[in-house]
């Protein structure tokens, strides 16, 4: 293998020395250095149009093209203006519900609460002829219990 010669610059001042050409080339452009031959056209652009994030979908709310909205867990993206009921055919999924994790550990005791009201009492209890039990209570309400299959099989 031949003698390769020893680096005339160190890795930093070959850095340096690339800098100052870049910076010298760029000086020169903007001096009103002659400007290169144009290039093909190029692709047609986009609309700049891009993802909006609308929040849980509503059906009274009106999306467009690019709306994203949550749905039952996953996120939906808008395919074109007034893109109908989501999830459908107006519609492509964005994001998946993914799977429910494990529980977690239950959480400590809290504190007992205070008492609340008392409810209303009975004020009277009655059993007809075809085997309706009707509760009163002292607030009007009624409470109704159909007793005739079980009395049917004590016959």
């Amino acid at each position: 293998m031949p003698d390769l010669p020893l680096p005339r610059y160190s890795l930093w001042q070959a850095i340096g020395v690339a800098l100052g050409l870049a910076t010298r080339a760029i000086e020169e452009v903007r001096a009103g250095g002659k400007p290169g031959p144009q290039g093909k056209p190029g692709k047609p652009g986009e609309d700049g149009r891009t993802l909006a994030f609308r929040g849980a979908w509503k059906a009274a709310s009106e999306y467009q093209a690019f709306d994203v909205a949550m749905c039952d867990g996953s996120s939906f993206v808008a395919l074109c203006d007034a893109p109908g009921a989501c999830p459908g055919d107006g519609w492509r999924l964005l994001a998946a519900r993914g799977k429910s994790g494990p529980p977690g550990p239950a959480g400590a005791t809290g504190e007992r609460g205070w008492p609340g009201p008392p409810g209303p009492s009975p004020a009277s209890l009655e059993v007809d002829g075809e085997g309706l039990l009707t509760l009163r209570l002292g607030d009007g309400t009624r409470l109704d219990c159909d007793l005739y299959p079980v009395l049917a099989k004590l016959r």
